[in-house]
């Protein structure tokens, strides 16, 4: 029986219509993908994989108000601060005040 290709089920996957990436070195030894349009798959392994679909965005409300000289955060009925945070990298997004 013959031997599949190393990249067979990459291969697959970006004829079905996944985005295929190959990592570079970012420096200090952290990866950073790239999207490849047409794959020629003569890198090792594991420097190519199938784009990982992007976390929904996380939404939390809350109310924020004044007790004193103190800035309160709760999580009162009547929210008036809608947070949104990036599903991925969990960093704050944007800040909005609600009516």
């Amino acid at each position: 029986m013959k031997t599949p290709h190393t990249h067979a089920a990459l291969i697959k996957a970006w004829a079905d219509g996944a985005t295929i990436q190959i990592s570079m070195d970012g420096g200090g030894g952290v990866p950073v993908w790239y999207d490849l349009i047409s794959p020629c798959w003569s890198a090792a392994v594991d420097r190519y994989r199938i784009k990982p679909e992007p976390k929904p965005d996380i939404v939390v409300y809350r109310k924020v108000q004044m007790d004193g000289a103190h800035v309160i955060n709760s999580n009162a009925k009547h929210y008036n601060v809608e947070y949104i945070f990036d599903g991925t990298t969990r960093e704050l997004k944007s800040v909005r005040m609600l009516p």
